[in-house]
């Protein structure tokens, strides 16, 4: 592991992906468990843009977020797009895998 002094131990090397806006439902409060307290947010709709694609997201998906006893939030977030359009294509989404945006902070 690296110290303070030697940089990180991973690659600084970092290539910029996307942005992506959601609109949300009010949060469901699943309550306390014991990592901490779980909330859930449905998406109800959205916008992504990168340097490669761009699109809007389905209805479909959610931010989970636990807070941590500690006061730490995790934040998992799935989304899928409805169109993205890559290099000037347009493709319905559910043709790759990988049109689905999974995120965690």
């Amino acid at each position: 592991m690296a110290s303070a002094d030697k940089g990180p131990w991973f690659s600084k090397n970092l290539e910029y992906v996307l942005s992506y806006s959601a609109t949300l439902r009010e949060p469901e409060v699943i309550g306390p468990l014991p990592e901490g307290l779980r909330l859930n947010f449905y998406i109800t709709g959205g916008t992504f843009e990168g340097p490669n694609c761009k699109g809007t997201l389905l209805p479909v998906g959610a931010d989970w977020l636990t807070i941590r006893t500690d006061g730490i939030g995790i934040l998992d977030a799935l989304a899928i797009p409805s169109r993205c359009r890559r290099s000037g294509k347009s493709q319905p989404s559910g043709e790759r895998e990988r049109d689905r945006l999974s995120f965690r902070y």
